[in-house]
Protein backbone atom coordinates (compact mmCIF):
# COMPACT_ATOMS: atom_id res chain seq x y z
CA UNK A 1 0.00 0.00 0.00
CA UNK A 2 1.39 3.42 -1.03
CA UNK A 3 2.38 5.71 1.80
CA UNK A 4 0.54 9.04 2.05
CA UNK A 5 1.88 12.32 3.37
CA UNK A 6 0.47 13.99 6.42
CA UNK A 7 -0.53 17.65 5.84
CA UNK A 8 1.65 20.56 6.91
CA UNK A 9 -0.24 23.40 8.61
CA UNK A 10 -0.16 27.04 7.51
CA UNK A 11 1.80 28.12 10.57
CA UNK A 12 4.58 25.65 9.90
CA UNK A 13 4.58 26.67 6.23
CA UNK A 14 5.43 30.21 7.37
CA UNK A 15 8.42 28.79 9.24
CA UNK A 16 9.59 27.17 6.04
CA UNK A 17 9.23 30.42 4.05
CA UNK A 18 11.36 32.26 6.61
CA UNK A 19 13.94 29.44 6.68
CA UNK A 20 14.30 29.55 2.87
CA UNK A 21 15.67 33.07 3.23
CA UNK A 22 18.01 32.15 6.08
CA UNK A 23 19.50 28.85 4.89
CA UNK A 24 20.99 29.25 1.42
CA UNK A 25 23.13 26.13 0.91
CA UNK A 26 21.94 23.93 -1.95
CA UNK A 27 21.16 20.91 0.23
CA UNK A 28 19.27 23.08 2.75
CA UNK A 29 17.20 24.71 0.02
CA UNK A 30 16.38 21.29 -1.44
CA UNK A 31 14.95 20.00 1.86
CA UNK A 32 13.01 23.17 2.60
CA UNK A 33 11.52 23.26 -0.90
CA UNK A 34 10.34 19.67 -0.44
CA UNK A 35 8.43 20.65 2.72
CA UNK A 36 6.95 23.71 1.01
CA UNK A 37 5.72 21.59 -1.88
CA UNK A 38 4.15 19.14 0.56
CA UNK A 39 2.39 22.01 2.36
CA UNK A 40 0.87 23.39 -0.84
CA UNK A 41 -0.80 20.04 -1.69
CA UNK A 42 -0.26 20.62 -5.43
CA UNK A 43 1.94 17.61 -6.25
CA UNK A 44 2.28 13.97 -5.31
CA UNK A 45 5.34 12.64 -3.50
CA UNK A 46 6.66 11.22 -6.77
CA UNK A 47 6.21 14.55 -8.55
CA UNK A 48 8.04 16.38 -5.76
CA UNK A 49 10.87 13.82 -5.90
CA UNK A 50 11.15 14.20 -9.69
CA UNK A 51 11.30 17.99 -9.39
CA UNK A 52 14.06 17.86 -6.81
CA UNK A 53 16.00 15.00 -8.41
CA UNK A 54 15.79 12.60 -5.46
CA UNK A 55 14.15 9.27 -4.66
CA UNK A 56 10.48 9.26 -3.61
CA UNK A 57 11.41 7.71 -0.25
CA UNK A 58 13.67 10.68 0.49
CA UNK A 59 10.65 13.00 0.51
CA UNK A 60 9.08 11.00 3.36
CA UNK A 61 12.36 10.96 5.30
CA UNK A 62 12.52 14.75 5.15
CA UNK A 63 8.79 15.04 6.03
CA UNK A 64 9.36 12.88 9.15
CA UNK A 65 12.41 14.88 10.18
CA UNK A 66 10.42 18.10 9.90
CA UNK A 67 7.46 16.63 11.77
CA UNK A 68 9.66 15.43 14.64
CA UNK A 69 12.20 18.24 14.96
CA UNK A 70 10.97 21.21 12.95
CA UNK A 71 13.41 23.23 10.84
CA UNK A 72 16.40 22.24 12.97
CA UNK A 73 15.53 18.57 12.75
CA UNK A 74 15.06 18.82 8.98
CA UNK A 75 18.44 20.47 8.47
CA UNK A 76 20.40 18.27 10.85
CA UNK A 77 22.86 15.95 9.16
CA UNK A 78 23.82 12.62 10.68
CA UNK A 79 27.54 12.62 9.86
CA UNK A 80 30.52 14.65 11.05
CA UNK A 81 32.16 15.25 7.67
CA UNK A 82 35.20 13.63 6.11
CA UNK A 83 37.91 12.05 8.19
CA UNK A 84 41.04 14.13 8.50
CA UNK A 85 43.34 12.66 5.81
CA UNK A 86 46.21 10.61 7.17
CA UNK A 87 48.33 11.05 4.04
CA UNK A 88 49.35 14.70 3.82
CA UNK A 89 52.39 16.95 3.88
CA UNK A 90 55.69 15.09 3.48
CA UNK A 91 53.89 11.75 3.45
CA UNK A 92 51.83 12.91 0.47
CA UNK A 93 54.99 14.00 -1.35
CA UNK A 94 56.50 10.57 -0.70
CA UNK A 95 53.36 8.91 -2.08
CA UNK A 96 53.47 10.99 -5.27
CA UNK A 97 57.17 10.22 -5.71
CA UNK A 98 56.41 6.51 -5.33
CA UNK A 99 53.73 6.84 -8.02
CA UNK A 100 56.21 8.60 -10.29
CA UNK A 101 58.62 5.68 -9.93
CA UNK A 102 55.88 3.03 -10.16
CA UNK A 103 57.00 1.19 -7.01
CA UNK A 104 53.51 0.05 -5.94
CA UNK A 105 51.47 -2.53 -7.81
CA UNK A 106 48.49 -2.85 -5.44
CA UNK A 107 46.61 -0.72 -2.93
CA UNK A 108 47.63 -3.43 -0.46
CA UNK A 109 51.27 -2.42 -0.98
CA UNK A 110 50.41 1.21 -0.15
CA UNK A 111 48.48 -0.05 2.87
CA UNK A 112 51.60 -1.82 4.19
CA UNK A 113 53.77 1.26 3.48
CA UNK A 114 51.33 3.50 5.35
CA UNK A 115 51.20 1.07 8.29
CA UNK A 116 54.99 1.10 8.51
CA UNK A 117 55.16 4.90 8.29
CA UNK A 118 52.34 5.84 10.67
CA UNK A 119 51.33 2.69 12.53
CA UNK A 120 47.75 3.25 11.33
CA UNK A 121 45.53 1.19 9.08
CA UNK A 122 43.41 2.36 6.14
CA UNK A 123 41.08 0.23 4.03
CA UNK A 124 42.29 -0.70 0.54
CA UNK A 125 39.21 0.95 -0.94
CA UNK A 126 40.10 4.22 0.76
CA UNK A 127 43.68 4.00 -0.48
CA UNK A 128 42.61 3.28 -4.07
CA UNK A 129 40.53 6.45 -3.92
CA UNK A 130 43.49 8.41 -2.51
CA UNK A 131 45.84 7.03 -5.18
CA UNK A 132 43.52 8.29 -7.92
CA UNK A 133 43.12 11.66 -6.20
CA UNK A 134 46.93 11.93 -6.10
CA UNK A 135 47.13 11.48 -9.87
CA UNK A 136 47.73 7.73 -9.85
CA UNK A 137 46.52 5.29 -12.49
CA UNK A 138 47.14 1.59 -13.16
CA UNK A 139 49.71 1.33 -15.95
CA UNK A 140 51.61 -1.39 -17.73
CA UNK A 141 55.29 -0.65 -16.97
CA UNK A 142 57.90 -0.68 -19.71
CA UNK A 143 60.88 -2.93 -19.21
CA UNK A 144 64.07 -1.39 -17.83
CA UNK A 145 67.04 -3.75 -17.90
CA UNK A 146 68.68 -4.47 -14.55
CA UNK A 147 72.12 -4.04 -16.17
CA UNK A 148 71.38 -0.53 -17.36
CA UNK A 149 73.86 2.09 -16.15
CA UNK A 150 72.15 5.40 -15.46
CA UNK A 151 75.40 7.33 -16.01
CA UNK A 152 75.67 6.02 -19.58
CA UNK A 153 72.06 6.93 -20.26
CA UNK A 154 72.59 10.47 -19.00
CA UNK A 155 75.80 10.82 -20.99
CA UNK A 156 73.97 9.78 -24.16
CA UNK A 157 71.28 12.40 -23.57
CA UNK A 158 73.88 15.08 -22.84
CA UNK A 159 75.93 14.35 -25.97
CA UNK A 160 73.14 13.51 -28.43
CA UNK A 161 72.96 17.00 -29.95
CA UNK A 162 76.69 17.17 -30.61
CA UNK A 163 76.56 13.69 -32.21
CA UNK A 164 73.68 14.81 -34.42
CA UNK A 165 75.57 17.94 -35.45
CA UNK A 166 78.59 15.88 -36.44
CA UNK A 167 76.45 13.37 -38.38
CA UNK A 168 74.75 16.24 -40.26
CA UNK A 169 77.99 17.87 -41.45
CA UNK A 170 78.03 18.48 -45.21
CA UNK A 171 74.45 17.29 -45.76
CA UNK A 172 71.97 19.41 -47.72
CA UNK A 173 68.96 17.52 -46.36
CA UNK A 174 68.78 15.42 -43.19
CA UNK A 175 66.34 12.75 -41.96
CA UNK A 176 66.61 11.59 -38.34
CA UNK A 177 65.17 8.14 -37.63
CA UNK A 178 64.76 5.83 -34.66
CA UNK A 179 64.77 2.17 -35.62
CA UNK A 180 64.37 -1.29 -34.14
CA UNK A 181 62.93 -4.71 -34.91
CA UNK A 182 60.40 -7.02 -33.27
CA UNK A 183 59.86 -10.74 -33.50
CA UNK A 184 56.41 -12.25 -34.08
CA UNK A 185 55.58 -15.94 -34.27
CA UNK A 186 52.79 -18.43 -34.85
CA UNK A 187 52.73 -19.26 -31.13
CA UNK A 188 49.92 -16.89 -30.11
CA UNK A 189 50.41 -13.90 -27.83
CA UNK A 190 47.84 -14.11 -24.99
CA UNK A 191 46.51 -10.85 -23.58
CA UNK A 192 43.58 -9.72 -21.47
CA UNK A 193 40.10 -9.63 -23.00
CA UNK A 194 36.71 -8.43 -21.81
CA UNK A 195 34.45 -11.16 -20.43
CA UNK A 196 31.51 -11.70 -18.09
CA UNK A 197 32.17 -11.86 -14.37
CA UNK A 198 32.20 -15.43 -13.12
CA UNK A 199 32.62 -16.89 -16.63
CA UNK A 200 35.99 -18.19 -17.81
CA UNK A 201 37.08 -17.12 -21.28
CA UNK A 202 39.53 -18.95 -23.52
CA UNK A 203 41.91 -17.97 -26.31
CA UNK A 204 43.02 -20.41 -29.05
CA UNK A 205 46.59 -21.62 -28.80
CA UNK A 206 49.10 -23.64 -30.82
CA UNK A 207 52.76 -24.60 -30.55
CA UNK A 208 54.02 -23.87 -34.04
CA UNK A 209 57.61 -22.65 -34.07
CA UNK A 210 57.83 -20.24 -36.97
CA UNK A 211 58.85 -16.61 -36.72
CA UNK A 212 59.21 -13.39 -38.63
CA UNK A 213 60.93 -10.11 -37.84
CA UNK A 214 59.49 -6.70 -38.50
CA UNK A 215 62.12 -4.02 -39.03
CA UNK A 216 60.64 -0.60 -38.25
CA UNK A 217 61.78 3.02 -38.35
CA UNK A 218 60.06 6.27 -37.33
CA UNK A 219 61.25 9.59 -38.74
CA UNK A 220 61.76 12.02 -35.90
CA UNK A 221 61.89 15.20 -37.97
CA UNK A 222 60.81 16.34 -41.42
CA UNK A 223 57.93 14.36 -42.90
CA UNK A 224 57.51 12.01 -39.91
CA UNK A 225 57.42 8.96 -42.13
CA UNK A 226 57.43 5.30 -41.10
CA UNK A 227 59.33 2.47 -42.80
CA UNK A 228 58.63 -1.27 -42.30
CA UNK A 229 60.20 -4.42 -43.73
CA UNK A 230 59.46 -8.07 -42.86
CA UNK A 231 62.51 -10.33 -42.67
CA UNK A 232 62.66 -14.10 -42.01
CA UNK A 233 65.60 -13.69 -39.63
CA UNK A 234 67.39 -10.99 -37.72
CA UNK A 235 71.00 -10.70 -38.83
CA UNK A 236 73.47 -8.13 -40.11
CA UNK A 237 72.63 -8.77 -43.77
CA UNK A 238 68.92 -8.10 -43.23
CA UNK A 239 69.70 -5.05 -41.12
CA UNK A 240 71.77 -3.66 -43.99
CA UNK A 241 68.93 -4.40 -46.41
CA UNK A 242 66.55 -2.39 -44.24
CA UNK A 243 69.00 0.50 -44.00
CA UNK A 244 69.31 0.40 -47.79
CA UNK A 245 65.52 0.68 -48.00
CA UNK A 246 65.72 3.76 -45.78
CA UNK A 247 68.54 5.30 -47.78
CA UNK A 248 66.66 4.85 -51.07
CA UNK A 249 63.67 6.78 -49.71
CA UNK A 250 65.81 9.88 -50.36
CA UNK A 251 69.09 9.13 -52.10
CA UNK A 252 70.22 12.74 -51.94
CA UNK A 253 69.43 13.15 -48.24
CA UNK A 254 71.40 12.12 -45.16
CA UNK A 255 69.71 9.47 -42.97
CA UNK A 256 70.76 9.40 -39.32
CA UNK A 257 69.66 6.14 -37.67
CA UNK A 258 69.36 6.04 -33.86
CA UNK A 259 69.08 2.46 -32.61
CA UNK A 260 70.36 -0.05 -30.07
CA UNK A 261 73.61 -1.99 -30.16
CA UNK A 262 72.15 -5.39 -31.05
CA UNK A 263 74.71 -7.82 -32.40
CA UNK A 264 72.79 -7.99 -35.68
CA UNK A 265 73.08 -4.24 -36.21
CA UNK A 266 75.98 -2.83 -38.22
CA UNK A 267 78.44 -0.65 -36.33
CA UNK A 268 78.69 3.09 -37.05
CA UNK A 269 81.95 2.52 -38.97
CA UNK A 270 80.71 -0.50 -40.99
CA UNK A 271 82.02 -0.18 -44.55
CA UNK A 272 78.89 -1.83 -45.95
CA UNK A 273 76.58 0.96 -44.78
CA UNK A 274 74.89 2.97 -47.56
CA UNK A 275 76.92 6.13 -48.18
CA UNK A 276 74.08 8.41 -47.08
CA UNK A 277 73.43 6.60 -43.77
CA UNK A 278 74.97 7.42 -40.39
CA UNK A 279 74.41 5.43 -37.19
CA UNK A 280 74.16 6.73 -33.62
CA UNK A 281 74.01 3.96 -31.03
CA UNK A 282 71.90 4.02 -27.89
CA UNK A 283 73.60 3.01 -24.61
CA UNK A 284 73.40 -0.71 -23.74
CA UNK A 285 70.29 -2.14 -22.04
CA UNK A 286 68.18 0.96 -22.71
CA UNK A 287 65.14 -0.05 -24.82
CA UNK A 288 62.99 2.58 -23.09
CA UNK A 289 65.01 5.28 -24.89
CA UNK A 290 63.73 4.08 -28.26
CA UNK A 291 60.21 5.25 -29.19
CA UNK A 292 60.00 2.48 -31.80
CA UNK A 293 59.51 -0.01 -28.97
CA UNK A 294 55.84 0.96 -28.77
CA UNK A 295 55.21 -0.50 -32.24
CA UNK A 296 55.78 -3.98 -30.85
CA UNK A 297 52.88 -3.54 -28.41
CA UNK A 298 50.64 -2.08 -31.10
CA UNK A 299 51.21 -5.07 -33.38
CA UNK A 300 50.79 -7.62 -30.59
CA UNK A 301 47.50 -6.03 -29.57
CA UNK A 302 46.31 -6.71 -33.12
CA UNK A 303 47.43 -10.34 -33.39
CA UNK A 304 46.95 -11.47 -29.77
CA UNK A 305 44.52 -14.25 -28.80
CA UNK A 306 44.41 -15.47 -32.42
CA UNK A 307 45.81 -18.47 -34.28
CA UNK A 308 47.38 -17.91 -37.71
CA UNK A 309 48.05 -20.72 -40.15
CA UNK A 310 50.93 -18.96 -41.89
CA UNK A 311 53.41 -16.18 -41.29
CA UNK A 312 51.97 -14.36 -44.31
CA UNK A 313 48.52 -14.22 -42.69
CA UNK A 314 50.02 -12.75 -39.54
CA UNK A 315 52.09 -10.19 -41.46
CA UNK A 316 48.94 -9.10 -43.30
CA UNK A 317 47.21 -8.41 -39.96
CA UNK A 318 50.20 -6.44 -38.69
CA UNK A 319 50.23 -4.44 -41.91
CA UNK A 320 46.55 -3.54 -41.41
CA UNK A 321 47.45 -2.15 -37.99
CA UNK A 322 50.53 -0.27 -39.24
CA UNK A 323 48.96 1.21 -42.39
CA UNK A 324 47.00 3.98 -40.59
CA UNK A 325 50.23 4.94 -38.83
CA UNK A 326 52.57 5.22 -41.82
CA UNK A 327 49.89 7.13 -43.77
CA UNK A 328 49.50 9.73 -41.00
CA UNK A 329 52.55 11.86 -40.03
CA UNK A 330 50.73 13.19 -36.96
CA UNK A 331 50.28 9.64 -35.69
CA UNK A 332 54.00 8.96 -36.14
CA UNK A 333 54.79 12.16 -34.29
CA UNK A 334 52.47 11.19 -31.43
CA UNK A 335 54.22 7.82 -31.06
CA UNK A 336 57.57 9.56 -30.69
CA UNK A 337 55.97 11.88 -28.14
CA UNK A 338 57.77 14.31 -25.87
CA UNK A 339 61.03 12.46 -26.08
CA UNK A 340 64.60 13.55 -25.54
CA UNK A 341 65.08 13.39 -29.34
CA UNK A 342 64.58 16.86 -30.88
CA UNK A 343 61.35 17.50 -32.77
CA UNK A 344 61.03 20.23 -35.39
Amino acid sequence: MARTMAPVGSERLKEVEVALKMYTKAWQQQRLLAIRMIARHEMSAQQIADNLGVARSRIFVWRDKFEEGGIQGLLKRGYKGFQNPLIKGELQKELVEGLRKGIWRRAKDVQAWLKEKTGQHRAERTLRYHLKKSGGALKMPRKAHAKQKSAEVQEFKDTLFSKLEKACEGALRVHIWVWDEHRYGLIPVIRRAWGLRGVKIYAPYQTKYEWTYSYEALEVDGDNKMQVAYMPTMNKENSLLFLKQISESDLEGRHIMIGDQAGAHPKPDDENLPTNVRIISLPPYSPELNPTEILGDIAKDKICNKVFKTIEEMEAEITKEYAPIWSNPERVRSLIGNHFIPLK
